[in-house]
């Protein structure tokens, strides 16, 4: 997970990292029985179930300044390397993240 803070037209600092889903991917469409199992007996849980919306499966960017947290997807190409104003633009075009329900 890369981590970056920037600073807005406010002055205010931001934090975005990039967030990359794990065994949601079972949503996203990939075929199970193609994968390496880590345990023989396939009803043995490998890990959490979680939901992630179909925008979401291949990971976002999470952008947070206190409560306030923003959402974009997909993730841009090299985005750690890109400049504070470049940034700040990914950051208006998010999506508020709103309060966390079962599906992220």
């Amino acid at each position: 997970m890369s981590h970056r803070v920037f600073v807005d037209r406010l002055g205010l600092p931001w934090e975005v990292w990039d967030v990359i889903p794990g065994i949601a991917e079972r949503r996203a469409g990939i075929e199970r029985r193609d994968l390496t199992r880590e345990v023989d007996d396939r009803r043995e849980q490998s890990g959490a179930w979680i939901g992630v919306r179909h925008e979401f499966a291949e990971g976002w960017l999470c952008f947070q300044n206190g409560a306030e947290k923003r959402r974009l997807a997909p993730i841009p190409r090299d985005w750690e390397r890109l400049a504070d104003d470049d940034l700040l633009r990914l950051m208006d075009s998010a999506k508020p993240a709103g309060v966390q329900s079962r599906s992220v």
